[in-house]
């Protein structure tokens, strides 16, 4: 999963640097390895503030970003509840 607020870090690096936004954003995964983001900071626009989730993990949102892939989402969940 990605972070977001890493992500919107590196965009701007990028910009100003005249680098590319993927190099920066590695660049600041290693930088921040030993101190990460919080799970807040990288969901952004993706937490749920009531569930303290990101909705990028739910069964639900999976669905409806890639529908064609329902049965491949379905079998890993149900295999995800099998380990619980």
């Amino acid at each position: 999963m990605s972070c977001e607020k890493c992500w919107g870090n590196a965009f701007s690096r990028s910009h100003f640097g005249g680098t590319s936004q993927v190099d920066e954003y590695n660049k600041l995964l290693k930088e921040r390895k030993d101190n990460p983001c919080t799970p807040r900071e990288q969901a952004g626009q993706f937490w749920d503030e009531e569930k303290q989730i990101d909705i990028r993990t739910t069964k639900e949102w999976l669905l409806k970003t890639w529908p064609n892939e329902k049965e491949e989402i379905e079998k890993r969940f149900k295999e995800k509840e099998k380990q619980l």
